[in-house]
């Protein structure tokens, strides 16, 4: 209503009206207010004190942080940290919400495409953090985006699947990469599950070393071949443990070093050394073999071989492992 002055004010009758909905305004029916303060990120009503809930925006920073690296910022574009503007708050907020994602989003390359395959497979794990730091390194000499040509496994590939194909190829080499310096880890799981071509795996394992080296100026070296044979028989003994039991492992263990050493491997400094039956084979393989040979020989159950390479899908093995069902007859 209109007073003498002009001016309009409402009667005790009327009923206040709220510009906003009635979401806006506060839970006590018999509080007017529209008006709350965030406290503990929770809304409270300025005039009752009533608590609404959690607050509508954040409180711009988080006292712990499940993503030290924030390689979720880097996969996503968007920054974790920060104010987060909601939607629907009104049309005004709206539009600060849309022109806040334009301003603090980036776009995603093909490097933090490789991170994002890290992450999904490895988890945020201390394995993804170095594989990251690994790449990191890489594309400060020889940017990944720069590399498009085709690989062998992509040829028959639409552009955009082709290109999710490259950067799991390079997400699982850098792994491996770090599981061959000893940080063991799925990577032969991921590329065989991916199905990888050996080729491209092998390729941009090379490509990773060659570059790693460059910036640590260290020259081209082989890492021993015992290690690498120690390091396998030790990585079958352990997921042989999970399938037959501790002890009958070690029995392999045993049973498999003394085959490799029977024909001339795992030898020490002072040993004589000789060409035997594993000498053109990798290291790798050899173990494989070895471990094999050895599992018949202790007696287990052939299946726990197709069990053993499920786990370890060590490269060039799959022949052998399939033509070892006369080892088991003969014994």
């Amino acid at each position: 209503m209109r007073d003498a002055l002009g001016g309009t004010h409402l009667s005790k009758e009327e009923p206040i009206t709220n510009s906003r909905t009635d979401d806006q305004s506060c839970i006590d029916p018999s509080c007017d207010s529209i008006e709350f303060e965030v406290h503990r990120s929770e809304l409270h009503c300025v005039t009752c004190g009533l608590s609404k809930g959690s607050g509508g925006m954040d409180p711009g920073f988080a006292p712990s942080s499940s993503d030290p690296d924030r390689l979720i910022d880097r996969v996503t574009g968007k920054p974790s940290t920060g104010s987060d503007i909601p939607l629907r708050y009104d049309r005004k907020f709206d539009r600060l919400s849309n022109l806040q994602k334009r301003t603090t989003s980036e776009d995603v390359q093909f490097l933090e495409q490789i991170i994002g395959h890290l992450l999904h497979t490895c988890g945020n794990t201390q394995t993804t953090s170095m594989a990251v730091a690994l790449l990191d390194r890489v594309n400060s000499v020889s940017p990944f985006g720069t590399r498009r040509k085709k690989m062998i496994g992509d040829k028959k590939m639409s552009d955009e699947d082709g290109r999710d194909y490259r950067a799991r190829v390079y997400a699982a080499a850098a792994a491996d990469v770090l599981n061959s310096d000893g940080r063991a880890n799925r990577s032969r799981q991921i590329s065989r599950d991916w199905g990888l071509n050996y080729s491209d795996f092998t390729g941009a394992k090379r490509f990773i070393n060659t570059h790693r080296r460059r910036i640590s100026c260290e020259q081209a070296s082989r890492v021993p071949r015992t290690r690498i044979i120690n390091q396998e028989i030790a990585t079958n003994t352990d997921f042989l443990a999970q399938i037959i039991g501790r002890d009958s492992a070690n029995r392999v263990r045993n049973a498999s070093i003394a085959i490799l050493r029977e024909h001339l491997e795992l030898l020490d400094d002072d040993d004589v050394i000789g060409v035997g039956k594993f000498t053109n084979q990798p290291p790798r393989k050899a173990a494989l073999i070895a471990t094999i040979e050895a599992m018949a020989i202790v007696k287990v159950e052939r299946k726990a071989v197709r069990q053993l390479y499920a786990l370890n899908p060590v490269p060039g093995g799959s022949n052998f492992v399939e033509r070892s069902a006369h080892l088991f007859r003969e014994n």
